[in-house]
């Protein structure tokens, strides 16, 4: 048995990544993010994320409607985001490269893979985006012509990028505000888990309210481990969290967890 922790700095500022993943998103965000917000939720509607009939708030204070933008700033903020999603796409590659290896190595089916993230989309590139996001906390921003003198080597080393507060809201969709907030915007956050020995109804999504710290009580359910009430003579904690193990099989299950951490 092994365990297996992988801590990627995805999508976490500063958005690094190689050229070639970036050039494929060339354009790709050219209509702004109110209209990629708006796609978003069709999508979300269509693959039954959320409810028919879900509307999108107003837009979050500070941020501008994309048609109100001038060029030059349109032109910035899409080349933004085009490395921020380059930065996904790294991601998901590196991810590849381990369920490939654990399918070689005939481990696939045995295992359980989850893959989440720690917070909402952040808005500490605020209305502009940085080229240097140290400026944010030193109270220097960078202009708008600085940036764009930069713009065609956004993401390489010797930047250091977040992408507007604009982006931030439409990676959210539908919720509002961003991470550091307690909307549903900074809070709720994707679980995704894949266990094709232990899970048959794949695909399939889960509605039952769970917390970070029910992961652990998950997987200890599920290889059979119980936590001990001393280790080596200490007197452990109990486990605050709540297994999710119940909702694989049933996702008509009441939610067990009846307080919020």
């Amino acid at each position: 048995p092994f365990f297996t922790y992988l801590a990627f700095g995805a999508t976490h500022s500063p958005h690094h990544v190689p050229r070639e993943y970036i050039e494929p998103y060339r354009g790709v965000f050219d209509e702004g993010w109110d209209e990629v917000r708006a796609q978003t939720l069709q999508s979300q509607i269509e693959m039954g994320i959320v409810p028919a009939g879900t509307t999108l708030p107003g837009l979050n204070p500070g941020v501008r409607s994309w048609a109100e933008l001038p060029a030059d700033e349109r032109r910035l903020y899409s080349r933004q985001m085009e490395v921020y999603a380059a930065m996904v796409t790294h991601t998901d590659a590196a991810i590849g490269r381990l369920v490939e290896y654990l399918e070689r190595a005939c481990l696939r089916d045995d295992t359980i893979v989850m893959v989440l993230s720690d917070n909402g989309a952040s808005a500490e590139g605020a209305g502009e985006g940085r080229l240097n996001s140290f400026g944010y906390v030193n109270g220097a921003p960078d202009s708008v012509p600085e940036m764009l003198a930069h713009i065609d080597d956004w993401g390489a080393p010797h930047t250091h990028p977040h992408y507007a507060s604009g982006w931030a809201m439409a990676g959210n969709t539908p919720n509002r505000m961003y991470k550091s907030c307690v909307h549903e915007g900074g809070t709720r956050d994707p679980l995704v888990v894949s266990w094709p020995k232990g899970i048959s109804d794949q695909g399939a999504f889960r509605r039952q309210f769970h917390h970070i710290i029910d992961i652990v009580p998950t997987v200890m359910e599920a290889v059979g481990v119980q936590w001990p009430a001393s280790l080596r003579g200490h007197v452990q904690r109990p486990v605050e969290g709540t297994s999710m193990l119940y909702s694989f099989a049933d996702g008509a299950a009441p939610t067990r967890k009846t307080k919020q951490y």
